[in-house]
């Protein structure tokens, strides 16, 4: 009789290779994959614009929590929402072999100084001193000039007094809350949600 196969997903996969491997690389690669998955994400979103908007329809917590269906899908349900972090409650974080590998901020682009508190937030009230990997996922609604919008963004991040590195393609590097000689990566991940065009999109 043939055994069963195993379901290898990411998750199994990195707690297979951490039986022999540097647990804080693999935490980093889980990141790495995380970032991408999100990316992936927004992509999809960008080209279903009007799918999109009904998802968000009243409720901007909408699509964060598709977004949480999708990550669990890949990992297994580790990832979790709205999960208690330092002072107060992370968006998206994903803990492995006792580390938070991964801690994300959902936040709607209203405006710079909305931008920086959401930023002060993420890395002052959620990552702990062993958090290394953070992200800031923007969503951009109905906005005609989009590339401002996330120049903007970039702007704040760029001057914010702990920033080490700007490693271009939107990683930062930053210099940890609680001690600076710790570093931190952030990703900033921006989700363009276009306004739909035509009869969906019309004004009601």
């Amino acid at each position: 009789m043939t055994a069963a196969r195993r379901w290898s997903g990411p998750l199994q996969r990195a707690n297979d290779k951490a039986r022999a491997g540097d647990e804080a690389a693999l935490a980093e690669k889980i990141a790495d994959e995380l970032v991408d998955m999100i990316r992936a994400f927004s992509r999809s979103l960008e080209r279903s614009s009007t799918t999109a908007h009904r998802l968000l329809g009243e409720d901007e917590e909408n699509i964060r929590d598709v977004l949480l269906f999708i990550l669990n899908a890949n990992w297994q349900g580790a990832v979790t929402g709205e999960t208690f972090l330092d002072k107060g409650k992370t968006d998206i974080l994903l803990r492995w072999k006792d580390r938070d590998a991964f801690i994300a901020e959902c936040k709607f682009w209203r405006g710079e100084a909305l931008f920086a508190k959401g930023l002060t937030q993420l890395l002052e009230c959620y990552t702990v001193w062993r958090a290394t990997r953070v992200a800031l996922v923007l969503f951009i609604r109905d906005i005609k000039d989009v590339t401002k919008a996330i120049d903007k963004a970039r702007a704040v991040i760029v001057a914010h007094p702990r920033l080490v590195e700007d490693k271009g393609k939107d990683v930062y590097r930053l210099r940890a809350q609680h001690d600076h000689e710790q570093i931190v990566t952030l990703n900033l991940i921006p989700v363009v949600i276009p306004k739909p065009e035509g009869p969906t999109g019309a004004a009601s």
